[in-house]
């Protein structure tokens, strides 16, 4: 089984950047004129809470029912699980020790849950960084619980490699790809996140025109 593990971490980081071009010519936003924060909260962070307490739900039945390094066949070769721990971050890059990612991941959780709450963002932006939050915090509580990330999702794929990086502090061992690297449901939400999140920037420049440009 190859050791590159998780798919979608490492771009939560890459979310900031778009944000300043999400909001700005937004609906406005009744709810939260004349409803109380709290309230607010509720309204635009279940559907992340929901997520978040799937993607629980499966890594505890996976701890439950298959050891650490085992896998259980769901569809033949193409779908199977494999329980893996994951310390580090997306393909097993180290950049630091595990506080290093739970630190980060805190910050973006915050970030994103502030940027929700009290922004006027457009609706597809905003489900998108919902679901970036839903899978940050997710992976975010197995830092805190276990000290490591729990993937189990092992999808077949076809066969690349990958060439060995050792450049300062990162370190990403160099693997023969036989498979899709194991991954789990908080991944998956952080990349389409990423994904709609994209689509939504584009649509947005497409629509309103790109801002960096000046007409002479």
């Amino acid at each position: 089984m190859h050791s590159l593990q998780g798919v979608g971490r490492t771009t939560e980081e890459s979310v900031a950047p778009h944000l300043e071009s999400l909001s700005t010519d937004a609906p406005p936003d009744i709810d939260s004129k004349v409803l109380p924060w709290w309230r607010v909260a509720l309204v635009r962070l279940w559907p992340a809470g929901v997520i978040i307490l799937f993607d629980q739900v499966t890594k505890v039945m996976v701890q439950s029912n298959i050891e650490p390094g085992a896998s259980v066949s769901i569809w033949g070769n193409w779908i199977i699980f494999t329980h893996q721990l994951n310390p580090a971050g997306a393909m097993s890059i180290r950049l630091g020790p595990p506080a290093f990612y739970l630190t980060i991941t805190a910050l973006v959780v915050v970030f994103l849950t502030h940027t929700i709450i009290t922004r006027v963002v457009a609706p597809m932006s905003r489900w998108a960084l919902t679901l970036i939050l839903a899978g940050a915090v997710g992976n975010m509580i197995d830092r805190i619980r276990i000290g490591a990330v729990i993937d189990f999702v092992d999808l077949e794929f076809f066969d690349f490699s990958l060439p060995a990086i050792d450049w300062g502090p990162i370190h990403v061992p160099g693997d023969l790809m036989t498979r899709w690297p194991v991954f789990n449901v908080a991944d998956a939400s952080v990349s389409v996140g990423i994904g709609l999140l994209i689509l939504a920037t584009f649509i947005f420049e497409r629509e309103h025109g790109d801002p960096s440009r000046t007409s002479d």
